[in-house]
């Protein structure tokens, strides 16, 4: 029957012809009925006619042409589909007069685009920046050629980005706090139109953590502010990792004490006043007891740790070149573990 002569040579054609031609016929039931059916030219035998007319051809899709392609380079672009909202910044009122006396001009507008992410709910911040000239003197009075002020940027940690502090605090909580990479959260972006690489979203996370410094440095001020700590310690695996700072940390001058290291430690405190505790984190190539007294110095009243060394020789130590004193304290947990 004619069915089953046709899966017939689809299974053919599916095993022994090639993978990349772009076009399939369509094989009606009328070709069955002759003694041959002719192929398309080939390599082989390019005198061979195709089998469907030319202007069928028309038929074939590219997706390739109806796609946004990303820029390979530069700053990245934000799809049509993103809504936008525009923010008008004029020149203040007393910068809109030149020294001949005449007022300035509008004679034209400078548009940067950003990206806002409040709430999982994107949209693009179109900043339009007034562009003001004199009409008389074009500021010939002010200076030996023409002068064209424009209004002022607005202030932000990220100055030539085209995001706002907001995406940082999205890509960053993504990161830690939900545990995605960052080139899976390149890919969630651009199935929204949005092309940012993970190499600025790297760049982004050490700007915002070098802002953030003066408030790490409140958090620790707030933990050692109460008479009760809780410190420990867990291991965090690095890739790219710095010889010379786990020298200085670990106090030794060869570098065979680094072979094939890989195991890092986020260092976590908690304490506080109230009832409202409060966490640091600490990133320690080691856990040497070198690092340990950065933490706790400062502090006075009770220490509660596990059984690690470094916690209670460092706390003798610091007692007794200070007047405050440490009392380390064993954990009840870790306690249950010797019955």
């Amino acid at each position: 029957s004619v069915p089953v002569v046709r899966r017939k040579i689809h299974f053919l054609r599916n095993k022994f012809a090639k993978r990349a031609e772009e076009y399939v016929p369509e094989i009606k039931d009328e070709e069955f009925n002759k003694e041959s059916v002719p192929v398309p030219p080939s390599a082989e035998n390019p005198k061979e006619k195709p089998i469907f007319k030319e202007h069928d051809k028309s038929k074939r899709v590219y997706l390739e042409e109806e796609s946004v392609r990303p820029k390979t380079c530069g700053r990245g672009i934000f799809g049509q589909d993103i809504p936008r909202k525009e923010q008008r910044i004029k020149l203040p009122e007393s910068e809109m007069y030149c020294k001949c006396g005449a007022r300035l001009r509008v004679i034209g507008e400078e548009v940067t685009e950003k990206l806002v992410f409040p709430k999982n709910k994107a949209y693009v911040r179109r900043i339009v920046r007034e562009k003001c000239q004199c009409p008389k003197c074009e500021g010939i009075t002010c200076s030996d050629k023409s002068v064209v002020k424009t209004a002022p940027v607005e202030k932000t940690i990220f100055p030539k980005a085209m995001i706002t502090p907001s995406v940082v605090s999205h890509i960053i909580c993504n990161k830690f706090d939900m545990h995605i990479p960052y080139y899976r959260q390149e890919y969630a972006f651009k199935y929204r139109h949005i092309y940012i690489s993970r190499e600025n979203m790297t760049n982004w996370q050490e700007t915002a953590a070098e802002a953030l410094e003066p408030l790490r440095e409140i958090l620790h001020e707030e933990v050692i502010s109460g008479n009760v700590i809780h410190a420990d310690e867990t291991p965090v695996k690095v890739i790219n990792q710095k010889p010379d700072e786990i020298k200085n940390e670990l106090g030794v001058q060869e570098d065979a004490e680094l072979k094939d290291r890989e195991k890092c430690y986020i260092w976590v405190l908690m304490g506080g006043k109230g009832n409202h505790p409060v966490l640091e984190y600490n990133f320690r190539w080691t856990r040497c007891k070198n690092n340990v007294l950065p933490l706790i110095e400062g502090f006075s009243g009770y220490m509660m740790t596990d059984g690690l060394s470094s916690y209670h020789t460092t706390a003798e130590e610091y007692n007794k070149t200070h007047n405050k004193k440490i009392i380390s304290c064993a954990c009840n947990a870790h306690n249950r573990r010797k019955y």
